[in-house]
């Protein structure tokens, strides 16, 4: 594909998008990046002050007029407890999906590529997680990504357009300060205090990271297969115990864990399915979930 090619990229500055920022504009040049309060420091890219969740659609008429493939990345992630959180969540992860997809419906956007998540996997879990694994949508969140993803399987039925929904397990950056408030920050954040960490149940509930290194790499071969269409899981394949955790970060630091209460999820088992991904664009993860908490681990 040439790389004159024009892509927008919304939420760009983030956990994942700062980093699907460097790696598409280091390999096609044209690309336009949607912001809210700061930009990154990468000069050439047209960066684009917009607020999804309150400004018109209409203000990018021009942009997307001039656009070949839209990597939609951008999504409110809070937790829904109040009306206001709420709120944000219809406005950012719906409503702006919704309206993005009937501005693009009159434009030459050839491919929209969707970041989603595995929140609505119903529980118990499979003992894998597949493509097509049973749903519930538990949380305004979790109902929010599954919503958009029907708005965009319709949308590309409706316009003949090709799509890719990604599900994204746990992603882990190469910057602490880029992490979102996990347990995995939380833990990190009390070593480097010396203070012990707690780890809930036996430890032995088991999560699938994947390093955004790896993330970046899956959406450029979506930007580059520009034919192929349908939801993929995105994940190492390889995950990790919380108990395994643990004792890396204080085989880090020096300091202690110590087992506290129970855990609801003890029984959860993360394993995602990559089969589908990896036949359809030959796409492996380069780092396991321990290698990707190593390699932040590193960083500090």
């Amino acid at each position: 594909m040439s790389k004159k090619i024009s892509i927008l990229l919304t939420g760009g500055t983030g956990l994942i998008g700062s980093e699907l920022s460097k790696s598409i504009f280091s390999t096609y040049g044209n690309l336009s990046v949607l912001y809210r309060e700061r930009k990154l420091p990468i000069a050439g890219i047209n960066w684009i002050k917009h607020d999804i969740g309150k400004d018109a659609i209409n203000e990018l008429t021009d942009v997307l007029n001039e656009t070949d493939i839209v990597v939609h990345n951008a999504a409110c992630v809070k937790n829904g407890n109040t009306r206001s959180e709420i709120d944000e969540i219809e406005a950012v992860n719906v409503n702006f999906t919704r309206n993005l997809l009937e501005k693009i419906a009159a434009t030459k956007v050839k491919k929209i590529i969707f970041t989603s998540s595995f929140s609505f996997i119903q529980k118990p879990l499979p003992a894998l997680i597949a493509e097509d694994s049973a749903i519930a949508c538990n949380t305004t969140y979790s109902k929010s990504k599954y919503d958009g993803e029907e708005l965009i399987k319709a949308h590309a039925l409706k316009y003949h357009i090709n799509y890719n929904i990604l599900r994204i397990s746990s992603p882990v950056a190469n910057d602490l300060n880029m992490m979102p408030d996990t347990v995995l920050k939380k833990w990190i954040i009390n070593s480097m205090a010396g203070e012990p960490i707690q780890v809930f149940g036996t430890g032995s509930r088991t999560q699938d990271f994947i390093s955004v290194t790896d993330i970046a790499s899956a959406y450029m071969q979506c930007i580059h297969h520009q034919n192929i269409s349908g939801t993929f899981n995105l994940g190492s394949g390889n995950p990790i115990a919380m108990l395994d955790i643990a004792k890396l970060i204080t085989n880090k630091f020096g300091n202690q864990y110590v087992f506290s209460g129970l855990d609801v999820n003890e029984n959860d088992r993360w394993n995602i399915a990559l089969s589908k991904i990896k036949e359809q664009f030959n796409f492996t993860p380069n780092f396991t979930s321990k290698q990707a908490i190593e390699n932040l681990l590193s960083t500090i």
